[in-house]
């Protein structure tokens, strides 16, 4: 199976737990340039697949700036959930923001997917570890 086929699969997964765990349903958004995976009534979602799980919880910076801000304009909380080899973390970015932007921050060579071409060109990413007492969920299988 390919990794965007399998993604597509635990996207769905995440949906139907969602649905079946919280009171809002959510559903995946339209736009594929958008930059949360899901939305509802009261909520807004970014799903993060990592295929290694770590102590704590990466998000990229500007991920983590743009949909708290988006989520302020449209009365949304933004959650943010990371989906590894341990399990589902879940983050309500609204509720812990103020912790959040103590993080230290770093500075990350990465894979830039978004781009379709051969050779996938390597950016640095600002990011921030979220760590398990900032979770709502921590590594729960699913």
């Amino acid at each position: 199976m390919n990794v965007n086929k399998m993604i597509k699969e635990k996207e769905a997964e995440i949906v139907t737990w969602w649905n079946n765990t919280y009171n809002g349903k959510i559903k995946s958004v339209s736009d594929e340039f958008s930059t949360y995976d899901f939305e509802g009534d009261k909520v807004i979602v970014e799903l993060k697949h990592r295929f290694k799980a770590y102590d704590t919880k990466m998000i990229e910076t500007m991920k983590l700036s743009v949909n708290y801000q988006k989520s302020q304009l449209i009365n949304k909380t933004f959650f943010y959930v990371v989906v590894d080899e341990n399990g589902l973390s879940l983050f309500n970015i609204n509720n812990n923001i103020n912790k959040i932007i103590t993080l230290k921050e770093y500075n990350k060579l990465m894979e830039h997917t978004h781009y379709w071409s051969e050779d996938k060109p390597k950016i640095m990413k600002l990011h921030r570890n979220l760590p398990k007492s900032l979770s709502a969920i921590w590594e729960q299988k699913l």
